[in-house]
Formats: C-alpha cells, sequence, structure tokens
C-alpha cells in the first residue's frame, strides 16, 4: 500500500502530473496541509489599526511608514498661507485652493502705479499695437490693380496699409507674378551637378553623364573643335514655355547626347531647327564605337575614372 506523500499518513487514491501520490484530488485538501495553513485571523501583520493622529485605518505593517509621514502629526503640519488652513497631503503646498493662491498672490504682487506711468504705458501699447486702433475705425473701400491680368479689384477692409504689398487679384495671377519675378532675379536655367548620372569634368570642360565624357573625350582625342553649348533656346510643352540647354557644339553644329528617346526630345529638335541651327541627337548605339576606342586607348573598363577626381559630382 502506497501512502500520501504529504505526510497525513492516510492512502494514495490519486498521482498528479508531477509524479507525487496524494490521498485527495487537491494537495490542499490533504488533512497535514490544512493543519500547516497559516493561521491569518490571528495574525497580527494582517489585522487593521487607526492611525493615532488622522484616525484612518491601515493595516498594521504599514502603519508605523503612514504615522512618520501623516499630515496632522505635528512636526508635518503645514499651513496655507492665505488663510492658514492646514493643508492636506503632498497635493497642496502651499495653498490650499486655487482661490486663495489668487487672492494671495493679487495682495502682495500688486503694485501701485502713478498716473504718469500709467499713461506711457497706454501710449506704447497703442504705438506698438496699431491694429487694435484700427479695429474701432470704419471699414474703407480700396481698389487694387492687378499687374497680370489687369482687373482693377475693390476689397472693404478697415487697415488699408497692409494691402499695399499685395497687388495681384487671385491666387492664380499671384502664383504667375511671383515666378515672373523669379525668372527676373535670375533664378532656373541649367546647373551643374543636377542630373541623376554621374558628372564631373574632363580637362575642364564639364560632363553632365557617361554617355557626355564617352563623347568629350572621343572628340577632344581626335583634334575636334568641340565645346560646351552656351545657347538657350525657348520652346513651349504643354502650353508651357520652358527654355532648352544644349550639350555640346562643334563647328557650329549643336549634338544632344541622350540615354533614352521621349517626345520632348523633338520638340527641342525642332526648336533648334526653326531657330536656325543644326542638330544631331546621339544615343548609346551611336557612342559604342567611341567607347571601344576609349577604352582600347586609355586600357581602361570603367570610363569614369577619366574624371579628375576632385571634381566628381554624383546626384542621387
Amino acid at each position: 500500500m502506497e501512502l500520501c506523500h504529504y505526510g497525513c499518513g492516510q492512502k494514495a487514491k490519486f498521482i498528479f502530473k508531477n509524479g507525487k501520490l496524494c490521498c485527495s484530488k487537491n494537495h490542499k485538501q490533504c488533512p497535514n496541509k490544512k493543519e500547516s495553513k497559516h493561521d491569518y485571523k490571528n495574525d497580527k501583520s494582517h489585522k487593521k489599526v487607526n492611525c493615532k493622529y488622522c484616525n484612518k485605518e491601515f493595516f498594521y505593517s504599514n502603519l508605523k511608514q503612514h504615522e512618520s509621514s501623516c499630515y496632522l502629526k505635528p512636526e508635518n503640519i503645514r499651513t496655507c498661507l492665505n488663510c492658514r488652513k492646514i493643508l492636506n497631503g503632498r497635493d497642496q503646498k502651499k495653498y490650499c485652493s486655487k482661490k486663495c493662491f489668487a487672492s494671495h498672490t493679487h495682495t502682495t504682487k500688486k503694485k501701485k502705479q502713478s498716473k504718469e506711468t500709467k499713461r506711457k504705458i497706454s501710449t506704447s501699447v497703442k504705438n506698438i499695437s496699431p491694429t487694435r486702433s484700427d479695429a474701432l475705425k470704419k471699414p474703407v473701400m480700396i481698389e487694387i490693380k492687378c499687374p497680370i491680368c489687369g482687373n482693377i479689384k475693390k476689397i472693404k477692409t478697415t487697415a488699408p496699409g497692409s494691402f499695399s504689398k499685395t497687388k495681384s487679384c487671385s491666387k492664380k495671377c499671384l502664383s504667375k507674378l511671383l515666378s515672373k519675378k523669379s525668372i527676373e532675379s535670375g533664378c532656373g536655367g541649367y546647373r551643374e551637378g543636377s542630373g541623376r548620372s554621374k558628372s564631373g569634368y574632363y580637362k575642364g570642360v564639364y560632363c553632365g553623364s557617361s554617355y557626355e565624357l564617352i563623347f568629350l573625350v572621343y572628340h577632344l582625342n581626335i583634334g575636334s573643335n568641340i565645346k560646351r553649348c552656351k545657347l538657350k533656346i525657348p520652346y513651349t510643352y504643354n502650353g508651357q514655355n520652358h527654355h532648352y540647354y544644349p550639350d555640346f557644339e562643334i563647328d557650329n553644329i549643336i549634338y544632344e547626347i541622350k540615354g533614352f528617346y521621349n517626345k520632348i526630345v523633338d520638340i527641342k529638335t525642332n526648336a533648334v531647327i526653326n531657330a536656325g541651327y543644326k542638330i544631331e541627337v546621339l544615343y548609346l548605339k551611336d557612342l559604342q564605337p567611341m567607347l571601344d576606342c576609349i577604352k582600347n586607348k586609355f586600357k581602361i573598363k570603367n570610363i569614369i575614372k577619366l574624371y579628375e577626381q576632385k571634381t566628381l559630382l554624383s546626384s542621387s
């Protein structure tokens, strides 16, 4: 006969997952376990006792900690600076309420000012913020002439001075006016290093891509009179005006180097022809013989190594 493993001496009737034997379905129902249970009813630490200062109930184990920091303890008593009422706990540090705080700070921080100082303050405020005085004025109708479309727009306002810089009649005209001013100030146009390809300089001449580098190196080696084209040719696309900046020029013939074809290529070439110039557009298949010739002469695999190292630019 196998006995219970929990020390009651009775016959074991059940086997648990951990391999132990027991006389009951649950080990807590064993008579030996019931006798060994802690007597919480008679335990002093689990009894509730009242605080001798504030008379609140606490467990005996927490009573000592509370009494040392109790707000009614003579050593810890703090009073309101305004009404001298005892402050309750940590939330009330100096005042018992917002009303006491407002009344106390108003009486202590209020300073008497003479009539002369009050007059100076009022005049300075009026000079600094004229919009406040303008708000009391009657509205006035003013006329604005748009420099883009020429329309005259009437505006009702109490501050006509604020509309001195606003010259356009609508947002559409304003955008056109800003673009016109930006063009007049020199914004836009061709910028070196603005493309996505590897760019740099070869013998002082700028190349915007590796395809342009192939064309430049080849023609410099055969003695051609190649140079960067400085022409600025206007063209229209989708009803908007643009400017085309060609790549190279050899003996009054424009050469444009392209990586792929798109519709704008035809528009740009037609604009060049209409302006009275000759143009040739070259792609990779046209540059391949030039590339083979350069690799054989310089004995390099990557043509980008021909760029001057200090001026190599890469755009992402």
